[in-house]
């Protein structure tokens, strides 16, 4: 009986072992399900991260450019660019002017270089102004840098094409400063020699240049309030040193601004934010029989 009831222990002891392991074999899956299950949290509350974004280039926009260009505002302020030396030309105005700024008002052939250089100086730091506004991602910087941009280099095509399509004669007419008979000539004014003078007096690309810079930075900056027409007391100094520095005829000045601000005003204005005002100019010229007036403005 001894040794019958230790066989019938043993096999009890094995049973017994054998469920206990079974059982925690049952459990081990599921707490391995339970460590290996992928853990579910909640996103991170972070602020949004900021990029660099290019928000605006000189080379977009061209369609919305050239529509702007032929509104009436620019439209018209382009076609009466042809009107000054028309009518100051052929009537002796820009001669008599000419001998005004260089007799009674003490000018001089290029007093200063200043004004010579501008252009060359301003037109590679624009593109370095945006590139800096790109690379920092200041929007604002890229927009007007952009409008400035496409304004002048527009200018400069068109301002080149008319020089060396006109080929209108300049004040010195090739000889020295020094000449004393150097204001003795008045057919230099009514001369006009298409496609034989190379890049010539009309228009005055200097005025056209910052005309456009000054119009372009108005219409692309409504948001600045009255800052934005700032350029325009630096193109009218520039046109004006021109003709006091010899360098262009009047009418060649005058030009140069209507052109300037038709193509910056309709560059700028594919940049505007909130849109361009509505505005008018009023254009009046000197002839020798009295002055001619027009007005213009969008519509």
């Amino acid at each position: 009986m001894k040794k019958s009831h230790s066989f019938f222990l043993v096999p009890l002891l094995f049973g017994a072992f054998s469920l206990s392991s079974e059982s925690a074999h049952a459990d081990s899956p599921k707490k391995k399900s339970q460590n290996t299950e992928p853990r579910i949290s909640e996103p991170r509350k972070s602020e949004p991260r900021k990029t660099k974004t290019l928000c605006a280039a000189p080379w977009r926009l061209l369609d919305d450019n050239a529509q702007n260009f032929v509104r009436p505002y620019s439209l018209i302020l382009a076609g009466s660019a042809a009107i000054p030396p028309l009518t100051m030309g052929p009537t002796g105005a820009d001669y008599d002017l000419r001998r005004f700024s260089q007799i009674q008002m003490g000018g001089s052939y290029s007093p200063e270089l200043v004004s010579l250089a501008a252009p060359y100086v301003f037109y590679p730091a624009s593109i370095l102004f945006y590139a800096g506004a790109a690379v920092g991602g200041y929007c604002p910087g890229q927009t007007r840098g952009s409008a400035i941009i496409q304004a002048t280099t527009e200018t400069l095509l068109v301002v080149g094409l008319l020089k060396w399509t006109t080929g209108r004669t300049w004040p010195l007419g090739g000889r020295s400063p020094d000449d004393p008979e150097v204001l003795e000539h008045p057919e230099d004014g009514k001369s006009w020699r298409p496609f034989q003078n190379g890049l010539a007096a009309f228009p005055s690309g200097h005025t056209a240049f910052f005309f456009a810079v000054a119009g372009a930075f108005r219409t692309a900056s409504a948001d600045l309030g009255i800052i934005r027409y700032a350029g325009y007391p630096f193109a009218a100094a520039m046109g004006f040193a021109m003709w006091y520095g010899d360098h262009h005829w009047v009418s060649d000045v005058l030009s140069g601004a209507l052109l300037g601000e038709a193509i910056g005003a309709a560059a700028g204005r594919s940049w505007a934010s909130e849109g361009a005002e509505e505005g008018t100019s009023l254009l009046i010229l000197p002839t020798r029989s009295g002055f001619v007036g027009a007005v213009t403005g969008t519509f």
